[in-house]
């Protein structure tokens, strides 16, 4: 319901372990919000654990996933996909989505997700 609600972001992880579900917010209030609403509502307890990402960006549609190889993305990067099977890549910083980005000019990236119905337009 959360995630629906918009108060987070989910996104499965691209790893071949389980537990690959993590959420992502814009800051500290989110995930605030998040575990006061799982107390209050579900009485469940929660627990923070920080992530080694800070910056997430989508990946334009038209990149073959399988592409964004650990070769490709910087040190301690990761894809996943979010809720609606949109290919994103976590990165540690804004350094290394930079890096990234000036090594792989032709893999367009959006610190939103790209709407289908206005690339059908273009």
């Amino acid at each position: 319901q959360l995630l629906q609600e918009g108060v987070v972001q989910g996104f499965d992880l691209n790893t071949h372990s389980q537990n690959n579900f993590v959420i992502g917010a814009v800051g500290p209030l989110q995930f605030d919000v998040v575990k006061h609403r799982m107390k209050s509502e579900y009485n469940a307890e929660t627990e923070s654990l920080p992530a080694n990402w800070s910056v997430l960006r989508w990946v334009h549609p038209d990149v073959e996933p399988a592409t964004l190889t650990r070769e490709v993305l910087p040190v301690g990067a990761m894809t996943a996909t979010d809720r609606l099977k949109n290919t994103v890549i976590l990165f540690s910083n804004t350094w290394s989505m930079g890096l990234f980005k000036d090594k792989h000019p032709e893999i367009a990236l959006s610190d939103t997700p790209f709407r289908k119905e206005l690339m059908a337009q273009a």
